[in-house]
């Protein structure tokens, strides 16, 4: 709720700034400028958050939680019970952010290797550590089809160069598989 009055406060402003530059400014040209930049800018205080996917978060989980709490039962349910679903819920959030983190980070390695000379195509796969997440890569699996007649072992060290510069990995949590390109016999 405090989100939302806070996104109403900037509009809020923004449309009396609007208002007031509108008062200042001569009838003309300049006018429908100001108005069409004032609409832009109230037009990005709404879809800022949106953006950012701040908006709905804390209140998709409410509407979680209040879906668990408004059942034929729940005037039964103990205070165990209520706290059970709500871990359950915090783990569901949780596993989706795991697995946003985690696709985002494969998808930024990837780019990464695809920029070193001699990679035609990559694939990747990570893991993080195990417990408590922190975020700490555990193991980087790539398999790289490198360009034909390229030396596979300087494309290798790049990589590991690479990785080690951006992520601080060290070669031992990376698994780098390159295999040459097949050569093409169209004409």
């Amino acid at each position: 709720m405090e989100f939302v009055i806070g996104l109403m406060r900037q509009i809020s402003i923004i449309a009396v700034l609007a208002a007031f530059l509108e008062l200042l400014l001569p009838n003309g040209e300049m006018q429908k400028f100001i108005r069409f930049f004032m609409g832009l800018l109230i037009l990005v205080a709404f879809l800022n958050p949106l953006i950012k996917g701040q908006l709905f978060a804390g209140e998709i989980a409410a509407a979680e939680m209040a879906d668990i709490l408004e059942t034929e039962t729940a005037g039964n349910l103990s205070t165990e019970e209520i706290l059970a679903a709500g871990r359950e819920i915090d783990t569901a959030l949780f596993t989706k952010a795991e697995e946003e983190v985690k696709e985002d980070i494969s998808l930024q390695i990837l780019a990464l290797v695809r920029l070193v000379s001699g990679v035609e195509q990559a694939a990747v796969d990570i893991s993080f550590a195990e417990g408590a997440w922190s975020g700490d890569l555990e193991l980087v699996r790539l398999t790289v089809i490198a360009s034909s007649g390229t030396d596979t072992a300087e494309i290798e060290a790049d990589i590991y160069r690479l990785l080690e510069a951006f992520y601080h990995l060290p070669q031992e949590k990376v698994q780098c598989v390159i295999k040459e390109a097949a050569a093409n016999d169209s004409n």
